[in-house]
C-alpha cells in the first residue's frame, strides 16, 4: 500500500477536519500537561504532520515546531491552513528524516504509526528515538474500537487492528521506559524515553 499516494489524493478532504483535530489535540495535550511539562524553548518535531493541526496547536502555545510529512499535497494544505512563523513545514520521509541524530528535544507523531506493518513500526520507533534527545510521544488509537474507524483503516490498508493489540508491547521490547497515557476514550499517548533503548 502506497501511503504517500493515498494521502496526496485525499489531502484536500483531510483538511476539512482541521478544526476538529485542533480541538482534539488541544484537549489531549492539556490532559497530558504538555504545556506545563515541556518548556517553550524545547526543539519540537511533528513527524507525519498531515495538514498541520498538531503543529498549529503547539505553535499557538508558543513552541517553535518543525513539521514534516512525506505528502507534498498535505504540506500544501497545511501551509494554507496555518500561517505561523513558529512552524517550519518540510516535505520528507519519516523513515529517512533529513535531520542529524538528537536534533530535537521532543518528537510527536499523531495517528501515523498504526498505518504500518510491525517491521516498519519497529523501524519507525527506532528512527524517531534516534532523532529525539528526551522523548517520543506517539499519539494514536487506544484499543477501544469504532466500526467506522475499522472500515476507514481497512480501506486505507493500515495495520490498525494489530497496532491497537500489540503496539505497546512492541515499544516495550525496544525501550525499558514506555508509558501508555489513556487520556481520551479512543486515543492514547504512548511516551517513550529515548535514553531507555534496550541494547
Amino acid at each position: 500500500m502506497n501511503h504517500n499516494k493515498i494521502f496526496n489524493a485525499i489531502a484536500r478532504e483531510y483538511g476539512w477536519f482541521f478544526n476538529k483535530q485542533v480541538r482534539l489535540y488541544t484537549e489531549l495535550l492539556e490532559k497530558f500537561d504538555f504545556f506545563s511539562k515541556i518548556d517553550k524553548d524545547k526543539k519540537i518535531l511533528d513527524a507525519g504532520c498531515g495538514t498541520g493541526a498538531l503543529a498549529y496547536v503547539l505553535a499557538s502555545h508558543g513552541y517553535h515546531v518543525t513539521a514534516l510529512d512525506a505528502s507534498s499535497k498535505m504540506i500544501e494544505v497545511a501551509k494554507k491552513k496555518v500561517k505561523s512563523k513558529k512552524i517550519n513545514f518540510i516535505v520528507g520521509d519519516i523513515f529517512d528524516m533529513p535531520f542529524e541524530d538528537h536534533s530535537f528535544d521532543v518528537i510527536l507523531t499523531s495517528y501515523v504509526v498504526h498505518g504500518f506493518k510491525k517491521d516498519q513500526r519497529n523501524q519507525l520507533y527506532m528512527q524517531l528515538a534516534k532523532k529525539a534527545k528526551e522523548k517520543v510521544l506517539i499519539i494514536d488509537f487506544s484499543n477501544k474500537r469504532r466500526w467506522y474507524i475499522d472500515l476507514i483503516e481497512r480501506l486505507e490498508g493500515s495495520d490498525y487492528l494489530n497496532f491497537i493489540q500489540y503496539g505497546l508491547d512492541e515499544m516495550k521490547q525496544l525501550f525499558s521506559k514506555v508509558e501508555c497515557h489513556k487520556l481520551l476514550t479512543y486515543t492514547n499517548i504512548y511516551e517513550i524515553k529515548t535514553s531507555s533503548l534496550i541494547k
